[in-house]
């Protein structure tokens, strides 16, 4: 479990995500729901998405094992963010719901429903769940990224921009983000290029 950790601290989850499987396999009890968690997550950030959901319900079902409702609402979000990255609105919508009512103020489960009205078109609807997710939490890069692009795609471009410089004051240091090209192509849009849906976790490279 410690080395798993190391390697999740360094960035390396499909080392981590090895040895996760590997230790999921031996435990039992409580160290069984911490790396079930763990591997769930790692799963999550590597696109596993199915493997990911149904962890979490394995670890839903044995919730008496789950530290109280913070650890229940933790996974509920968690399970609604693969839910939704595999199409299933509706399931996502209901474990938003669950994940609520134990923490009402989860900014991850307002932003992830922030994302399903966003692909269901209700474009006023999703900004409203992103603005209450960053004002809970300021740091989430999705909810911060979906409110520049309506704001750039709307003219509004002194809004566009403040959304775009806080995104590269929180991740300069990262260099998969393509934060520094939007921003520099509100100042130079003939450089813009057609960009694809940026999804959890954030991948795109700077040219």
């Amino acid at each position: 479990m410690g080395a798993a950790l190391e390697r999740l601290t360094a960035g390396d989850l499909e080392g981590a995500a090895g040895d996760l499987e590997e230790a999921f396999g031996a435990a039992s009890g409580p160290t069984r729901t911490l790396v079930g968690r763990a591997l769930a997550d790692a799963w999550l950030g590597l696109r596993r998405h199915r493997e990911a959901a149904e962890l979490y319900e394995t670890l839903l079902r044995e919730s008496v094992r789950l530290p109280g409702p913070d650890g229940v609402a933790f996974v509920r979000a968690n399970l609604a963010v693969a839910y939704y990255r595999l199409g299933r609105d509706d399931d996502a919508r209901h474990e938003i719901g669950q994940a609520l009512k134990l923490r009402p103020e989860h900014a991850d489960a307002l932003k992830t429903l922030g994302l399903i009205e966003q692909r269901a078109g209700r474009h006023l609807d999703a900004a409203e769940w992103f603005e209450r997710a960053l004002r809970i939490d300021p740091e989430l890069p999705e909810a911060r990224l979906a409110l520049a692009e309506r704001a750039e795609a709307q003219g509004e471009a002194a809004l566009a921009l403040d959304h775009y410089e806080r995104l590269l004051a929180a991740y300069a240091g990262e260099k998969n983000k393509d934060f520094h090209r939007r921003w520099r192509n509100l100042f130079q849009p003939e450089e813009t290029t057609t960009e694809g849906e940026l999804r959890t976790p954030l991948r795109l490279t700077t040219p």
